[in-house]
Protein backbone atom coordinates (compact mmCIF):
# COMPACT_ATOMS: atom_id res chain seq x y z
CA UNK A 1 0.00 0.00 0.00
CA UNK A 2 2.90 2.32 0.72
CA UNK A 3 4.18 1.85 -2.84
CA UNK A 4 0.73 2.74 -4.21
CA UNK A 5 0.63 5.94 -2.13
CA UNK A 6 4.12 6.92 -3.29
CA UNK A 7 3.19 6.34 -6.94
CA UNK A 8 0.02 8.46 -6.63
CA UNK A 9 1.93 11.32 -5.01
CA UNK A 10 4.59 11.07 -7.75
CA UNK A 11 1.98 11.28 -10.52
CA UNK A 12 0.13 14.07 -8.72
CA UNK A 13 3.31 16.13 -8.59
CA UNK A 14 4.44 15.26 -12.11
CA UNK A 15 1.14 16.06 -13.80
CA UNK A 16 -0.01 18.89 -11.51
CA UNK A 17 -3.14 17.05 -10.41
CA UNK A 18 -5.49 18.85 -8.04
CA UNK A 19 -5.21 17.90 -4.36
CA UNK A 20 -6.69 15.73 -2.91
CA UNK A 21 -6.66 13.37 -5.87
CA UNK A 22 -6.76 9.60 -5.72
CA UNK A 23 -6.17 7.25 -8.61
CA UNK A 24 -8.91 4.66 -8.53
CA UNK A 25 -7.23 1.80 -10.41
CA UNK A 26 -3.85 0.75 -11.75
CA UNK A 27 -5.29 1.38 -15.23
CA UNK A 28 -5.48 5.07 -14.36
CA UNK A 29 -1.72 5.08 -13.73
CA UNK A 30 -1.13 3.45 -17.13
CA UNK A 31 -3.38 6.07 -18.72
CA UNK A 32 -1.44 8.82 -17.00
CA UNK A 33 1.76 7.49 -18.49
CA UNK A 34 0.31 7.38 -22.00
CA UNK A 35 -0.67 11.00 -22.43
CA UNK A 36 1.28 14.22 -22.57
CA UNK A 37 -2.03 16.08 -22.39
CA UNK A 38 -2.20 15.26 -18.67
CA UNK A 39 0.38 17.95 -17.97
CA UNK A 40 -2.49 20.45 -18.00
CA UNK A 41 -5.21 20.15 -15.36
CA UNK A 42 -8.04 21.17 -17.66
CA UNK A 43 -7.92 18.15 -19.96
CA UNK A 44 -7.16 15.54 -17.29
CA UNK A 45 -10.70 14.14 -16.77
CA UNK A 46 -11.34 14.11 -20.53
CA UNK A 47 -8.20 12.10 -21.24
CA UNK A 48 -9.02 9.45 -18.64
CA UNK A 49 -12.57 9.19 -19.99
CA UNK A 50 -11.22 8.84 -23.54
CA UNK A 51 -8.96 5.94 -22.61
CA UNK A 52 -11.82 4.23 -20.80
CA UNK A 53 -14.26 4.70 -23.69
CA UNK A 54 -11.75 3.51 -26.29
CA UNK A 55 -10.96 0.32 -24.39
CA UNK A 56 -14.66 -0.41 -23.77
CA UNK A 57 -15.52 0.20 -27.43
CA UNK A 58 -12.74 -2.14 -28.59
CA UNK A 59 -13.97 -4.88 -26.22
CA UNK A 60 -17.55 -4.48 -27.47
CA UNK A 61 -16.43 -4.73 -31.10
CA UNK A 62 -14.39 -7.82 -30.25
CA UNK A 63 -17.39 -9.46 -28.55
CA UNK A 64 -19.63 -8.78 -31.56
CA UNK A 65 -17.05 -10.27 -33.91
CA UNK A 66 -16.35 -13.32 -31.77
CA UNK A 67 -20.05 -14.09 -31.35
CA UNK A 68 -20.59 -13.94 -35.10
CA UNK A 69 -23.16 -11.14 -34.92
CA UNK A 70 -22.41 -8.48 -37.47
CA UNK A 71 -19.61 -10.48 -39.06
CA UNK A 72 -21.32 -10.68 -42.44
CA UNK A 73 -21.76 -6.91 -42.73
CA UNK A 74 -18.15 -6.36 -41.67
CA UNK A 75 -17.07 -9.04 -44.15
CA UNK A 76 -18.91 -7.34 -47.01
CA UNK A 77 -17.49 -3.94 -46.10
CA UNK A 78 -13.90 -5.19 -46.13
CA UNK A 79 -14.12 -7.77 -48.91
CA UNK A 80 -14.63 -4.97 -51.44
CA UNK A 81 -11.16 -3.64 -50.69
CA UNK A 82 -8.25 -5.27 -52.49
CA UNK A 83 -6.00 -7.56 -50.50
CA UNK A 84 -8.49 -8.65 -47.85
CA UNK A 85 -9.46 -12.27 -48.33
CA UNK A 86 -9.79 -14.15 -45.04
CA UNK A 87 -12.19 -13.66 -42.14
CA UNK A 88 -9.34 -13.47 -39.63
CA UNK A 89 -7.71 -10.70 -41.66
CA UNK A 90 -11.02 -8.87 -41.74
CA UNK A 91 -11.39 -9.22 -37.97
CA UNK A 92 -7.84 -8.02 -37.35
CA UNK A 93 -8.36 -5.06 -39.67
CA UNK A 94 -11.56 -4.12 -37.88
CA UNK A 95 -10.01 -4.31 -34.40
CA UNK A 96 -6.79 -2.52 -35.33
CA UNK A 97 -6.54 1.26 -35.19
CA UNK A 98 -7.23 2.91 -38.56
CA UNK A 99 -4.23 3.23 -40.89
CA UNK A 100 -3.56 5.98 -43.35
CA UNK A 101 -4.21 4.89 -46.90
CA UNK A 102 -6.57 2.01 -46.08
CA UNK A 103 -5.74 -1.68 -45.95
CA UNK A 104 -2.63 -3.06 -47.57
CA UNK A 105 -2.55 -6.29 -49.59
CA UNK A 106 -1.74 -9.43 -47.63
CA UNK A 107 1.88 -10.61 -47.70
CA UNK A 108 1.07 -14.23 -46.78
Amino acid sequence: MLLWERSTSFFSAKFFLPFPFRLRREDDVRSLNKSVCLRTMSCFPIVLDSFKLLSEEKEQRKEVLMSGRGLSSIHHAFIRRKGVSSSSEIMNSYLAPPRRGGLRPSTN
